[in-house]
């Protein structure tokens, strides 16, 4: 009894310190990525204007840039604190529906364990104050799994199951697939498995098939627009390709799940221990949550790597949608085993402990530099007076936002922010500031004509065009 309240003290120690890590990430100036979604959900452009020069030529769904565009209309100010309100909420509700969503059905040791999972995982804290769909996503995946958990439950219960929670499914896979390309393999992939459990028990089959194929009816249209709009720039591929190898990849997804090394050999030890057990828990091994969770995880890996010829979804961060299946996954192996054997509770402490640190880590690691802020600064003081602002980008991000992101931390009256990729940018240049310093944002140097190199900044770049030679 003595070792169990040890073990729930060092549970709750590391889920207040990775719950307060959060905080941390509070003070970094926003990515790139994250003035993207900032400048772009401006209430100054109309929701139409938003979607078509926008959202459609970037390559995530629009769900999250909306909710943001709604809380601008609340926030028009847009400035850091306002814009990261929406992602700490999230960050928020994750939390307490981690705790109190949990199937009730399953040990308390477990329910602790995810939660501290959920507090303490590296790749969730890192995301929880950012201005991008991580902490959405995780949020609705949360949500979407513990109900289609339950509802699996409820099949094989012979339950009923009533139109409000059809609903509420459609509702969830709906909100989830809108938010993330990879968070729609997913809300798939637990279609397939309640799909299939309703098939063997011969109860509600048609319902689901109904509720998922009204969501796609409604989602085609929108995925067919965005296909079209990315397939001629993709180069022959689809869009969100990545130049990386595949083992490059995986070793991504495996530090941002398992956060380390560590962790996962720990891992593997108590799974292996837990399957040479198996004969005394092998109904615990067919319980629903772990039969849904290796079922989801296994069919989402099948799906990406399918797709991956064309488009790239072993990024780690992508594996948030996922995480829920993962730690429910994690805490099965690492419950069981310390019901097995009072000595993997030293073994657990270790695995959460390790994960742990490795968030700090992250802290110290993090590049609060990173982003435009830093580069922002050095240009306009190094402008000589002039209201002209140059920077070269090759597509980073959709057109019409480009000087948009590039110029949000340029705060000069009447500034003009200038691509000098697009010719008559470099035109511009050569007329009224040849000597002007250009900014190459993250060293993005192919292409460009005679130049000589000024200053680096962390990922950024200054540089002054020879002009003469053009």
């Amino acid at each position: 009894m003595l070792k169990n309240r040890v073990f729930f003290l060092i549970c709750a120690i590391c889920a207040a310190t990775g719950i307060l890590l959060r905080i941390t990430y509070i003070p970094a100036p926003l990515t790139y990525d994250e003035t993207f979604t900032v400048v772009t959900a401006s209430p100054d452009f109309g929701v139409f204007y938003i979607l078509k020069y926008f959202l459609i030529p970037d390559v995530h769904p629009p769900l999250y840039n909306l909710t943001l565009y709604l809380w601008n209309h609340v926030f028009p100010a847009m400035t850091k604190t306002t814009s990261i309100i929406p992602s700490g909420i999230f960050s928020l509700v994750s939390i307490l529906s981690a705790w109190f969503l949990f199937p009730k059905y399953l040990p308390k040791t477990q329910k602790i364990i995810f939660f501290t999972l959920i507090c303490i995982s590296p790749l969730v804290i890192k995301h929880s104050f950012e201005v991008r769909s991580y902490s959405f996503m995780l949020m609705l995946s949360l949500f979407l799994t513990f109900f289609c958990v339950n509802l699996a439950q409820k099949i094989k219960d012979v339950n009923e199951i009533n139109f409000k929670e059809f609903a509420l499914y459609f509702i969830l896979t709906a909100a989830l697939s809108a938010t993330h390309y990879f968070g729609s393999i997913v809300a798939g992939v637990y279609f397939i498995i309640l799909a299939g459990t309703a098939l063997k028990y011969k109860k509600y089959f048609w319902h689901f098939c109904a509720a998922y194929g009204l969501f796609l009816a409604l989602f085609l249209p929108w995925l067919i627009w965005h296909y079209f709009a990315q397939i001629e720039a993709a180069n022959g591929g689809w869009w969100g390709t990545s130049e990386l190898v595949l083992a490059e990849l995986l070793n991504d997804v495996f530090i941002n799940v398992f956060a380390g090394t560590l962790p996962a050999v720990f891992l593997a030890i108590s799974g292996i221990y837990v399957l040479l057990k198996a004969k005394k828990t092998s109904e615990e091994l067919k319980e629903t949550s772990v039969t849904f969770s290796f079922t989801a995880v296994v069919l989402t890996l099948f799906f990406c790597l399918l797709l991956q010829p064309k488009l790239t979804f072993f990024m780690g961060r992508f594996f948030t949608a996922l995480l829920p299946c993962l730690f429910l996954l994690f805490s099965f192996v690492m419950c069981r085993a310390q019901k097995q054997n009072r000595y993997f509770m030293f073994v657990n402490a270790i695995i959460l402990v390790s994960m742990l640190c490795i968030s700090l880590q992250n802290i110290f690691d993090y590049k609060v530099n990173t982003g435009g802020k830093t580069a922002a600064e050095y240009l306009t003081q190094n402008s000589n007076g002039s209201k002209n602002f140059y920077f070269y980008s090759r597509n980073f991000y959709p057109k019409k936002s480009e000087a948009l992101v590039f110029g949000y931390y340029i705060k000069v009256p009447g500034a003009k922010v200038i691509n000098i990729n697009e010719p008559e940018g470099l035109s511009y240049l050569k007329k009224h500031d040849k000597n002007a310093l250009v900014w190459i944002p993250i060293n993005n140097f192919g292409g460009l004509p005679p130049f000589t190199k000024v200053k680096c900044i962390k990922q950024d770049c200054f540089i002054r065009i020879n002009t003469n030679e053009q």
